[in-house]
């Protein structure tokens, strides 16, 4: 595999994709039995997999229970609770508690609700001091490979679905908009902000990991993660450039270690599998690691690099950065666990 990865990068085809700083470019490929265009897409479990960005059947115009699946975790309950839009017994006959923060995972392209990110996530969560609902968002049969196209377009219906049971958890009495934050991964960041744009009022936080660019990259801010989709959006690079945005698209842009690949610790990272995964592992890890990654605001990696920033403002990156905090902000990472320097 890994021989035919080399031969294709003197073969492939660089798209660039409009961003308002910095071009971001995407090496890909065309395939010699179908004509699609596809790019190479890390597979959790190892090798890569064909994404094509053309070819693939129609998205689902609405997503329904079928299609979404949710699933409750809680500390004093570890085994998942499916809840689904308008299933109140579902809900009474759970562990959900209505005083707590609501806390929504979702995973991205060729994934599902027991993938990484999940599991990590919730496990972040466990550690906790706090008592907290998290409901890991399962959309894996309109995410799956090797569809990329179908699944980049299935995030609106997907989105607008989970903002249908977001109001269905308020109107109930479950929650209020103002308890809820939506974390997604890749196209799941981009899930987030479909699901802020449909609620009846904006929830309170979104956090883009590692936000997909492919696709999107061209869009208007309607269609993608932007600020307007919750009152607080806050966002992880750790990719930027390849398979995700290396432009803001929060209310304040994290970039540890530049927001690229490679990221510390990630040696052999071909097609940035690591780099990618790195988002969600350092915003597990900051919900028990409180004070492990202080950011400082600067104009560039650069600048903050070479010591010319002022450190003045600081916020964390993760579960505990400021809802205050605006900009782009830089930190270094640490090469395993725990990742945090601070």
């Amino acid at each position: 595999m890994l021989r035919v990865l080399f031969a294709s990068l003197f073969i492939g085809a660089v798209v660039a994709y409009p961003s308002q700083n910095a071009e971001t470019n995407l090496t890909v490929y065309k395939d010699p039995e179908t004509g699609f265009r596809y790019f190479w897409y890390p597979a959790e479990k190892g090798g890569y997999v064909k994404a094509f960005l053309e070819g693939g059947p129609p998205p689902v115009t609405n997503a329904t229970n079928e299609d979404v699946h949710f699933f409750l975790y809680t500390k004093t309950a570890q085994n998942p609770v499916e809840l689904s839009v308008g299933c109140v017994n579902c809900l009474e006959d759970s562990m959900f508690d209505r005083n707590a923060p609501v806390k929504f995972v979702c995973h991205g392209f060729m994934s599902d609700y027991q993938s990484n990110i999940n599991v990590l996530m919730r496990e972040g969560y466990y550690r906790s001091s706090q008592y907290m609902n998290v409901i890991v968002v399962n959309w894996e049969n309109l995410a799956a490979a090797p569809w990329y196209e179908t699944a980049a377009l299935n995030t609106k219906p997907v989105g607008a679905h989970v903002g249908v049971f977001v109001d269905f958890l308020v109107n109930s009495g479950y929650t209020t908009y103002s308890k809820v934050h939506f974390s997604g991964h890749s196209l799941g960041s981009h899930v987030g902000g479909y699901t802020g744009a449909h609620t009846l009022q904006k929830i309170a936080r979104i956090t883009g990991l590692d936000p997909a660019l492919p696709l999107f990259g061209e869009r208007p801010d309607s269609e993608r993660l932007d600020p307007s989709d919750a009152d607080f959006v806050d966002v992880i690079h750790t990719s930027g450039g390849s398979l995700a945005f290396q432009d803001p698209r929060g209310h304040v842009d994290f970039y540890p270690n530049n927001g690229q690949a490679y990221q510390p610790g990630c040696s052999v990272d071909l097609i940035h599998t690591c780099s990618h995964s790195r988002a969600y592992e350092f915003m597990s890890e900051s919900v028990w690691h409180t004070n492990g990654f202080p950011s400082y605001k600067c104009n560039s990696w650069a600048d903050y690099d070479a010591g010319r920033c002022s450190m003045t403002e600081m916020t964390q990156q993760g579960e505990y950065a400021s809802p205050s905090a605006r900009g782009n902000y830089f930190l270094r990472t640490n090469q395993n666990p725990p990742f945090g320097q601070g």
